[in-house]
């Protein structure tokens, strides 16, 4: 937030920073989570004296935080790895990536701009920016930009055999130019989102919510770990290869 507000926020803008905090942390399997307390939040903003913080309460283990047509019972026995699962990281964690492939990005507070920064708590920036990114993302026409790519390989075929139709149209698609594949097939290569900007437009777009309803109804955030990278990589995919840098 510091970073932010001084490396962005004194130059350009000054752009609102939204702050996600869960509303029912007292559901957290592990305990670990809170509320944030009206100190806590008086606080940050005494961190951001050139920014305006809105602190937007959503669910992380409850309602529609989930997949529809499951409960967080099922969920904790897919996370040790029963019925067919891919066994891993617990509630929390697979609830925010969900979260960041398309769910934030559909909540109604963020539909009033055209571009958001994500920043995950391992990022900071360490000087000023020497552009506005917003307007940067605007001149040349982008809709996705991040810093490097990593690899995950945590329920990728089941993420490809969902999404592999909504990306390549056999014998009409070459995969010469679509990042990530190898001989057509996902490699699990992906964007480091946890520091990206991108278009919200795109996030809300009919093909990328009939994807969406996809991996709900095959379960792959709950059941087979897949994480939000990775599907971001999915999402570069759809995407002119003109549109992402």
């Amino acid at each position: 937030v510091r970073s932010v507000d001084r490396y962005l926020n004194t130059k350009y803008g000054p752009y609102p920073i939204y702050i996600l905090v869960a509303r029912d942390y007292a559901l957290d399997p592990k305990h670990k989570d809170g509320p944030y307390t009206e100190k806590d939040r008086a606080l940050l903003q005494q961190w951001a004296p050139h920014s305006t913080i809105h602190f937007e309460e959503i669910n992380v283990y409850s309602q529609d935080a989930l997949e529809p047509n499951t409960t967080p019972e099922q969920i904790l026995q897919w996370r040790k790895g029963n019925d067919g699962s891919v066994p891993g990281r617990d509630l929390g964690y697979t609830s925010m990536c969900r979260l960041w492939s398309g769910r934030l990005q559909s909540m109604s507070f963020l539909q009033d701009y055209t571009y958001y920064l994500r920043m995950d708590d391992d990022s900071l920036l360490t000087a000023d920016f020497l552009f506005d990114p917003f307007l940067q993302m605007d001149q040349k026409n982008l809709t996705y930009a991040f810093r490097r790519t990593a690899s995950d390989d945590w329920g990728i075929d089941q993420l490809w055999q969902v999404s592999r139709p909504d990306v390549i149209n056999v014998g009409t698609t070459s995969t010469s130019d679509i990042p990530f594949l190898d001989g057509g097939e996902y490699n699990g290569g992906q964007p480091y989102n946890n520091f990206h900007v991108s278009r919200v437009d795109f996030w809300t777009s009919t093909k990328w919510r009939t994807l969406w309803k996809e991996f709900n109804e095959s379960h792959l955030f709950y059941k087979y770990r897949v994480g939000d990278a990775n599907v971001h990589a999915i999402a570069m995919m759809m995407m002119e290869t003109s549109s992402y840098a």
